[in-house]
């Protein structure tokens, strides 16, 4: 298939000019015939090309486009009608030709599924299941206001592993630029006044002249060698098992790796109860679920809690045997199966998440901001001494030469 831009007059003479998807020329004068339209030039243009560029779409352009789709379908608009003003009102170029593609394929016949499916960059694949489970169950609105609670979940849980980590990241920082302060700028110009000095030096101050003389002299080698170092990670940790044995370490880590388990698990329980509220079975949605969970050992764990469904267990029972899933998570999937009301014991547990991550988002941070301000306040005080007791020293012999 492809996209043609085209001229065209309809029964009563009047110019018409638009884009359609379709296999070729002659198909195109076809469909547009059987419209009323008369074709009088038309020329392929790659539609592609615009929304070939677009690698990602903002969190906040696709929750208000669907948003937007949600109003559409609930309105009764056609569809067709409805993308077309979303074209003229989404402000990112890139993502308005993705909206305008999609509308072509649809007029050339294609389904939703099917348009949104060519652009995998913009529309993940959790996205698209949805709505094909949506269209093929009838019920595309209920889809929609669905992937809208989801997109807006996750840019929910996004903010809170930028809030968990933003201070942390800000310290760290700050304890670098200290270092390196003090290590390239400060130390070298006292070094050059402690070197005349009679007496011996504090040892912290040796060491840091020793640092400093190490660093200023061998610069280049050290960003260089910093440098292998990183690549050397990154590759180490391209290594599938490498990074499969970090996420087991990282849970294991004392109230960091409890709240790393709850984030995964409110992520779980809210798109289970979102995919199945969609009608998308239960094997096909944990298998996305596996895919889209961020630690490797907990999608393990879905993974065989799947494949124990499909062995004929219950969805309870697989959970609780996979020894990962939380007592919480199983006792309100067990209820849900026991009362036919699985989607709705999901979402309690999800609301009852959301409540807990604050709280456990806090007591990390209790932990972490102390020992992170003992650790800037120890450094600091390490410089101070290291600066302060030797011209403290050369003070007290001035004085007492004179």
């Amino acid at each position: 298939m492809a996209t043609f831009a085209f001229s065209a007059r309809d029964l009563q003479g009047r110019p018409v000019d638009g884009r359609r998807v379709a296999a070729n020329e002659g198909d195109l004068r076809r469909i547009l015939r059987s419209d009323g339209i008369l074709l009088v030039r038309a020329k392929q243009v790659n539609v592609g090309a615009g929304a070939a560029r677009v690698r990602r779409v903002k969190p906040a352009e696709l929750i208000l486009f669907t948003f937007n789709m949600v109003n559409v379908l609930d309105s009764g608009v056609p569809i067709l009608s409805g993308l077309e003003d979303l074209v003229e009102e989404t402000g990112d170029p890139g993502f308005r030709a993705v909206i305008q593609d999609v509308r072509d394929r649809l007029t050339a016949g294609e389904t939703l599924t099917q348009a949104m499916s060519a652009h995998p960059r913009v529309f993940d694949r959790q996205y698209v299941n949805m709505v094909d489970a949506g269209e093929q169950s009838g019920q595309l609105p209920k889809v929609f206001e669905r992937l809208l609670q989801q997109l807006e979940w996750r840019e929910a849980f996004r903010r809170k592993l930028k809030d968990l980590t933003t201070y942390p990241t800000i310290i760290l920082f700050a304890l670098i630029g200290l270092v390196g302060l003090v290590i390239g700028f400060v130390f070298p110009r006292f070094a050059v006044v402690f070197e005349r000095v009679n007496f011996e030096l504090p040892w912290s101050t040796r060491f840091l002249i020793s640092v400093s003389d190490f660093v200023t002299g061998n610069w280049l080698g050290i960003l260089l060698g910093g440098a292998l170092i990183w690549a050397g990670v990154w590759a180490l940790f391209r290594i599938e098992r490498v990074r499969f044995q970090a996420d087991v370490a990282v849970l294991k880590i004392p109230v960091v790796g409890d709240l790393v388990e709850m984030l995964c698990f409110s992520q779980i329980a809210q798109a289970f109860g979102s995919f199945l509220d969609s009608g998308i079975g239960v094997p096909h949605a944990l298998e996305m679920i596996a895919a889209m969970v961020p630690n490797r050992k907990i999608a393990a764990a879905v993974r065989e809690a799947r494949d124990s469904i499909l062995g004929g267990s219950t969805i309870s029972n697989a959970f609780r045997e996979s020894g990962v899933f939380p007592r919480l998570v199983v006792r309100m999937v067990r209820m849900g199966e026991q009362s036919g009301q699985l989607v709705s014991s999901l979402a309690k547990a999800s609301k009852i998440y959301d409540r807990e991550i604050p709280l456990k988002t806090k007591a990390v941070m209790d932990l972490m901001n102390p020992i992170l301000t003992v650790v800037m306040g120890g450094l600091l005080l390490f410089v101070v001494l290291s600066v302060m007791t030797p011209l403290y020293k050369m003070y007290q012999d001035i004085g007492t030469s004179y």
